[in-house]
């Protein structure tokens, strides 16, 4: 008789049959997921084709014949949805290109209006704060809160005057007031007939600032919504690519990465402004008279070339644009290529309202800036190394504020 040591285990059958069952449950369960992921990209599908058609339907809607009758609005949708509709116009552009309809796509890229979200958006970013004192970093203020109108108005018949700015602003305080209507930055363009305002005024006045409002109003919503792009060029910055060649889009695109996959823009569709701030820093020729005409966007030239093209309306001729200089240079510009010549008052005593509530404190501050600002001019009142050197206007404030 064998031992229990030799004996065979038992078969577990319960063992077994618990097996099974898990194996049976495993398998089902990949079943009802297999079956549960094909209902839900069946539903996919469904919606997704229901979105790309609801979007082609916009799009046809832009190349139709009657396309300027139709507002951003019924065009555009709600903010959450510019993503969808950029990825469906990236499709739908790709599929045109590839059945040799690209006339097509760049009409319909050009008509769709989603780029200009992407333009407001960084100008917003970049406009709605501002450096205050003198190069402090880090101190800034918003925009908004501390902001007042420049006093522009009509008057420069286009002549340069070459006095010293401070003497400029002592022979302007001297001057009898007159009856003229200021106007608004905002109104720089309400005339219809004007494509290049001309703004000049001395260092300080607040040239740039109010450049930024008007840039900063029109990306929030403000003023000249019938804008669909601002592009700033400043001149110091233009002055860095002196050596580069390249096509007006390609400048576009350089400033403004955002609209890199726009091809072309369509003026007689779409309002554009160009601002060009900061003339008298400009250390490009700007030879009007030498240089080659272009009428072709995508025809690559010097950026001399293309400011002088740009300004003389043979590229973009339906743009507008709005040039700032201090008056020393402001003869660089032809007065041909300026349709509104405007100064700004040298005076701004009502930018100090906004930031002294003393009103004692308020009128000895604006006659210590006459005082000095006409005094610096004779060379009295500042330090010998700083005698026959122009002083801002707001470097002036800054030094009597602090």
């Amino acid at each position: 008789m064998k031992s229990d040591q030799s004996m065979d285990k038992p078969m577990g059958f319960r063992d077994s049959d618990s097996m099974t069952d898990m194996r049976l449950q495993k398998n089902k369960s990949k079943v009802t997921e297999k079956s549960h992921l094909e209902a839900i990209f069946k539903d996919l599908e469904h919606k997704v084709i229901t979105l790309l058609k609801n979007e082609l339907k916009r799009f046809k809607k832009l190349l139709s014949p009657d396309y300027p009758a139709w507002s951003e609005r019924e065009v555009e949708d709600e903010e959450d949805q510019s993503s969808v509709r950029e990825g469906a116009l990236k499709i739908t552009l790709h599929v045109l290109k590839n059945m040799n309809h690209t006339d097509l796509a760049h009409t319909l890229q050009n008509r769709f209006v989603m780029y200009h979200r992407k333009v407001k958006s960084k100008l917003r970013e970049k406009c709605k704060r501002i450096n205050e004192g003198l190069s402090q970093h880090g101190s800034s203020a918003l925009l908004n809160e501390i902001y007042t109108d420049l006093y522009i108005t009509e008057g420069w018949s286009g002549d340069i005057n070459n006095e010293h700015e401070v003497r400029q602003i002592e022979t302007a305080s001297r001057r009898p007031a007159t009856q003229e209507t200021p106007i608004k930055c905002n109104e720089l363009f309400k005339d219809k007939s004007i494509r290049s305002v001309l703004t000049k005024g001395v260092a300080g006045i607040g040239k740039t600032v109010s450049v930024q409002k008007f840039i900063l109003d029109w990306a929030e919503g403000k003023a000249n919504q019938d804008v669909t792009f601002m592009f700033p060029l400043p001149f110091r910055e233009l002055n860095l690519m002196n050596q580069k060649n390249l096509n007006l889009m390609n400048l576009l695109h350089h400033f403004f990465p955002e609209i890199k996959e726009l091809q072309l823009i369509d003026c007689n569709v779409h309002k554009v402004i160009i601002v060009f701030d900061g003339l008298d820093e400009c250390r490009l020729p700007l030879n009007f008279q030498n240089n080659e005409s272009l009428y072709d966007v995508t025809e690559s030239a010097s950026v001399d070339v293309l400011l002088t093209n740009l300004i003389k309306g043979n590229l973009l001729p339906s743009a507008l644009l709005w040039i700032t200089s201090r008056p020393g240079a402001a003869n660089q510009i032809p007065p041909e290529c300026v349709d509104q010549a405007l100064i700004t008052d040298p005076l701004p005593e009502v930018l100090l309202f906004l930031r002294i509530t003393e009103p004692s404190y308020l009128c000895y501050l604006v006659y210590t800036l006459r005082r000095d600002l006409i005094g610096c001019s004779r060379s009295r009142g500042y330090p010998e190394e700083s005698r026959g050197k122009q002083i801002p206007l707001d470097e002036v404030c800054q030094q009597h504020i602090h």
